[in-house]
């Protein structure tokens, strides 16, 4: 609309009162001019407050999205064990580990209930034999 009129004013087409052809004042003519500019200056400022809420728009869903992501990493990293416990818990399971070896060697090498009765009927076993075998000799 701006440029149309601006083509008019300076085509000689009779528009704002005055043309090319017709005499005017040097106020008129300056006065034209200064409003024309005026307008060009506020159809400006209009396009570059239209460009600046367009990216403002675009920064803040580009901002939300950056705080979306920054609140998926806190969640994330709540979630993972530090190098402290994780190596308190590979200690308590070593302690656990030697205490179960410690305990089985401790069984592996005490003898059973059943193993010392079988030892102590073969020892009666022998012994009787051995008392047989000494009457038999003398007798």
């Amino acid at each position: 609309m701006i440029c149309e009129d601006f083509k008019k004013i300076h085509m000689g087409v009779k528009d704002n009162k005055f043309s090319w052809g017709d005499s005017v004042t040097l106020k008129e003519y300056l006065s034209q001019r200064m409003d024309d500019l005026e307008e060009k200056i506020q159809v400006n400022f209009d396009l570059q407050k239209v460009a600046l809420d367009k990216s403002d728009v675009k920064l803040d869903e580009r901002l939300r999205s950056m705080n979306e992501f920054r609140a998926q990493m806190k969640d994330q990293s709540e979630t993972f064990i530090t190098r402290n416990e994780v190596m308190t818990l590979i200690d308590t399971n070593r302690n656990e580990i030697r205490d179960l070896r410690e305990s089985r060697a401790k069984l592996e090498g005490k003898a059973s209930q059943s193993s010392m009765m079988i030892a102590l009927g073969f020892s009666l076993v022998a012994l009787i034999i051995e008392i047989v075998s000494f009457f038999v000799k003398f007798l």
